[in-house]
């Protein structure tokens, strides 16, 4: 049997204030830490705008550059199309000499066998001086009118082929100079979206660690502050349309197959998003169908201009439920994704136009809290 050692009466008592004093100061730490992570909260939201704004940036830079490279290139053509036209009067004129040259052979060799002084021709065209041209005269005397008429066509010709020589190279150095403008404007675009590009890489995934550390400073904050804690809001039901919290909603569910940016050689204007046939298109925002029906490259599309001014666009469509001057709201279906037009496979093309200008929709679309 073992030995029982009795309590004091003030035991009970001491150990009731210990835990009284761990219960305060467990309240003390977790107040403290709540105090942090909030505002460990308020920074990394303020370094997630930051990212988003340096991002709308870069892409304004881009698109600006783009606009630089295709008016460079119009230029580029029309100088060309110029020097061409040139070239061909040019030519054209050349022929003409050709031509009247062979005339006046024959009237050279004409004379020549009827004993007149075919050298006039030579002396008509080589004349330099009214001295020189009296000096000459008297050999123009056994050459008729139509000779005459002959070699004034002929010096005309001349000059309008040097005219048209003088015209076609400085179209040509107007087009090489045009060439090298739009090779510059080209450059710079291409720079600006590879910076564009780097930009939106590193942003984008300083924001996925910020929103990281926030779900888990609030996940921390939730188990220091459990008691009383409100229950977390029930996850959206499945096929529920992502909403931003300025009200912009995700136009389809499914997977984001391609950006904004070059592609093949070309500029993608939009975002795909891929999913099965069927599926439900929405509008990102209120406003009025402009367009509705078939449109070149995507086979049917349906355009919206909304009361902000932006116009948004929804090509491969399979079926549009909507006709143009109607009202429809955020959220609202407007249409099927489907696989029609210039398309691979079934998915959703996705453009947002502001001011005329096709803006990244990805940023745009995260930019408003939308996450796809």
């Amino acid at each position: 049997m073992g030995v029982r050692i009795p309590l004091s009466r003030g035991a009970p008592v001491a150990l009731l204030i210990i835990i009284a004093l761990v219960g305060a100061l467990g309240n003390t730490l977790a107040a403290g830490a709540q105090d942090t992570l909030a505002d460990d909260i308020a920074a990394a939201e303020a370094e997630l705008s930051a990212a988003q704004a340096e991002l709308a940036s870069t892409y304004q830079k881009f698109t600006a550059a783009q606009q630089r490279q295709q008016q460079a290139t119009k230029a580029a053509a029309d100088a060309r199309a110029k020097a061409d036209t040139a070239r061909a009067e040019s030519e054209a004129a050349a022929e003409r000499v050709r031509q009247l040259q062979h005339k006046v052979d024959k009237f050279a060799s004409a004379s020549y066998r009827q004993g007149s002084t075919v050298g006039s021709v030579t002396a008509y065209l080589g004349s330099e001086s009214p001295t020189d041209m009296l000096a000459r005269a008297s050999l123009l005397n056994a050459i008729g009118s139509e000779q005459l008429d002959v070699l004034d066509g002929m010096r005309k010709a001349m000059n309008e082929r040097a005219a048209a020589d003088k015209e076609a190279q400085a179209a040509l150095r107007r087009a090489t100079d045009n060439e090298a403008a739009a090779a510059k404007a080209k450059s710079d675009a291409e720079a600006a979206h590879r910076d564009a590009v780097a930009q939106k890489d590193s942003a984008q995934g300083a924001i996925d660690t910020l929103l990281a550390k926030k779900a888990a400073l609030q996940a921390q904050a939730a188990q220091v502050t459990q008691a009383g804690a409100p229950a977390p809001a029930a996850p959206a039901p499945a096929g529920a349309p992502s909403v931003g919290s300025s009200g912009v909603v995700l136009p389809a569910q499914g997977t984001l197959t391609s950006t904004y940016g070059f592609r093949w050689g070309t500029v993608h204007y939009g975002i795909d998003i891929a999913n099965s046939i069927g599926t439900p298109i929405l509008s990102t925002m209120a406003g009025e169908v402009i367009s509705s029906g078939p449109a070149s490259g995507f086979g049917l599309w349906v355009r919206v201009r909304h009361d902000n001014g932006l116009i948004t666009v929804y090509g491969h469509i399979n079926e549009s439920l909507v006709s143009v001057g109607q009202r429809v709201g955020a959220g609202q279906q407007i249409a099927t994704m489907g696989n029609r037009g210039q398309s691979t496979g079934p998915h959703l093309h996705f453009e947002v136009h502001e001011n005329g200008n096709k803006i990244d929709p990805l940023v745009w679309l995260r930019s408003h809290g939308v996450s796809i």
